[in-house]
């Protein structure tokens, strides 16, 4: 996964490779400034050579995918034409899903919106009269019929504020439809997540690099008012801390506990859970509720209403299923 890097004065930089920050963090030369995203900020550079980059997005109900490109585009020296192909600096998706909307605009986009000839035979009949003869077909229909469409109308309302809300920036902006994002995937082999969706919006010849881990961001929010849960009768069944931190720690601050005995003993990295009592839940990678001290915890990331997780790539997750 491609690492933020910033200048002395926190202006952005291009971002680097693993390996480049691993360099820079051993030689002295930069500091980490934010875990999630991993940023690094340099002790010895103010400004420098940028390129355009292209921040592409595949909104959707439950998911949206995210992917900062470096665009290059080659040019024939004979036909004089160009070719775009992208490179990926960093990709990245919230929690959620929605299935079918992909592929239904891309059925619209290949058929050019025209089943006018199957609507022009139908005309005022009922759906039951026109395919009495094919049962099969009617009852796949009337299914289609039945399924709800709030997460089609939700895509909708969202990508087109998310436009006009992107143009009002003075940015340039370009659209692209789902039947060409699903047919660039699926013309260069490319694995089907709403990251590399993002990465695959509009014209697009090659993509490279698209290998890498995938940062998740799930919005967790910074708690609540309410500090009384009630039960369904309106009466109060149970109370939360009139304060939110213990001992300096608030729920959602990610944090490294050093376990030296016990059956969690060991290292644990994870978002935690604070409790009054002092020991506190911590939510890993592969368990959730590990219970440790406060005495053991060091705060590495203050709660900012989101949770992070990565996903690993193809490879990795392979070499784990074997």
């Amino acid at each position: 996964m491609a690492v933020f890097v910033l200048d002395q004065q926190k202006t952005p930089l291009m971002p680097c490779s693993e390996k480049r920050a691993r360099l820079l963090l051993e030689r002295g030369r930069a500091v980490v400034v934010r875990l999630h995203p991993f940023t690094l900020c340099l002790k010895d550079r103010i400004g420098g050579e940028t390129q355009p980059l292209r921040l592409s997005l595949d909104p959707g109900s439950k998911t949206t995918g995210i992917a900062l490109v470096r665009e290059l585009e080659c040019i024939d020296l004979e036909t004089g034409t160009g070719e775009v192909s992208r490179e990926i600096s960093g990709v990245e998706y919230q929690q959620g899903e929605l299935a079918g909307y992909e592929v239904r605009e891309y059925l619209l986009e290949k058929w050019q919106r025209a089943c006018r000839t199957c609507n022009q035979r139908k005309g005022r009949q009922l759906i039951e009269d026109v395919l009495s003869n094919q049962p099969e077909r009617l009852r796949r229909l009337q299914s289609q019929a039945k399924a709800p469409l709030r997460d089609a109308a939700v895509v909708n309302a969202t990508r087109w504020a998310l436009f006009e809300r992107l143009k009002a920036t003075g940015l340039p902006v370009s659209t692209g439809s789902g039947g060409q994002t699903q047919y660039n995937r699926q013309r260069l082999g490319i694995p089907k997540t709403h990251a590399l969706d993002a990465a695959c919006v509009g014209q697009l010849t090659a993509l490279h690099r698209w290998n890498i881990p995938t940062l998740t961001l799930q919005a967790t929010g910074r708690g609540r008012y309410q500090r009384t849960h009630l039960n369904r009768f309106g009466f109060p069944r149970g109370y939360l801390m009139r304060e939110k931190r213990v001992h300096g720690f608030q729920t959602g601050d990610r944090v490294i506990a050093e376990m030296p005995t016990g059956k969690t003993a060991g290292i644990h990295v994870g978002r935690v859970a604070v409790r009054a009592s002092g020991r506190f839940n911590i939510q890993t990678a592969t368990k959730s509720g590990t219970r440790d001290f406060t005495r053991h915890c060091r705060v590495v990331q203050r709660a900012n209403g989101y949770g992070y997780s990565s996903t690993p790539t193809q490879t990795e997750e392979a070499r784990q299923v074997g």
